[in-house]
């Protein structure tokens, strides 16, 4: 997973996630924030907080943790995220 800052004129990718650990879509950014939903440590789906300037494993939040069922998909809207549940 690979980040580039695009305000930033001439910014290079900086690497958030140099080796494969699962599945990561973007969802969004919130409070300088990437929000990711990722099959990384979570076979079933969960929602991570990932900061670009400490993209460390051990520096993840979770969101949205894994569930039972298993997470199909998350949409962002109006300053909420809805998460979509397979049973």
């Amino acid at each position: 997973v690979e980040y580039r800052d695009l305000k930033a004129p001439g910014a290079k990718p900086v690497v958030l996630v140099p080796e494969f650990l699962g599945d990561f879509n973007p969802i969004g950014a919130k409070d300088g924030a990437l929000l990711f939903w990722t099959t990384a440590d979570a076979p079933r789906g969960r929602v991570i907080a990932m900061r670009p300037e400490k993209p460390a494993q051990a520096e993840w939040k979770t969101v949205i943790a894994e569930a039972k069922e298993p997470l199909d998909g998350v949409w962002w809207g109006a300053g909420h995220l809805i998460g979509h549940y397979m049973e």
